[in-house]
């Protein structure tokens, strides 16, 4: 489950999180989360990394909606934190990872360390399936959005949640219509 992908995004940096579409040898495509840190930082999880999840459909002006989502990670001295806002309809971008998501049984989370090598995954039963179902039905009611209106989207929430601790809490406490937490 370690090999490196060959065609799926792998994070370009230490910190990042990535939403990929993957197709498992002998399998059908489907989503995966891809987090890269450093190579210390991941070999410090350990062999089964505790994860927690937390995600939302977040409304920006009835004119964006995206979806904001953030895994923490056990480590021994703090949790480390990873977070991404998901455009639906960018045109560069497809949403069968997303439409993955609302009916796989299975989430495979792949970390990358130094080089973008991998270092270890772990697959766990899909948190996010509902979540994505109820997700897609509420994306018919959004016009179609520009990348700039996405991205002026994700930056007033940057500035309300400047930091990856902000983000965690509101996702927890967040609308009632979308709201999801894995632990």
């Amino acid at each position: 489950m370690t090999t490196k992908p060959s065609t799926a995004f792998i994070p370009p940096e230490a910190g990042m999180l990535g939403f990929v579409r993957i197709v498992p040898p002998g399998d059908s495509p489907q989503a995966a989360l891809f987090i890269r840190d450093t190579s210390a930082t991941v070999t410090s999880f350990g062999r089964t990394p505790g994860i927690l999840g937390r995600f939302k459909g977040m409304d920006w002006q009835r004119t964006v909606l995206m979806v904001g989502m953030i895994i923490k990670v056990r480590a021994p001295q703090a949790p480390v934190l990873y977070d991404l806002f998901l455009n639906l309809r960018d045109p560069d971008v497809s949403i069968s990872p997303f439409v993955d998501l609302a009916v796989q049984p299975k989430l495979i989370i792949q970390f990358f360390g130094d080089g973008g090598n991998p270092m270890t995954a772990c697959m766990l039963n899909n948190p996010f399936r509902e979540f994505a179902r109820r997700l897609l039905k509420q994306l018919e009611e959004y016009p179609v959005w520009s990348k700039e209106q996405f991205t002026t989207a994700v930056a007033d929430l940057k500035i309300r949640y400047p930091t990856a601790e902000s983000l965690w809490d509101s996702l927890d406490h967040g609308s009632p219509t979308t709201p999801g937490k894995v632990e």
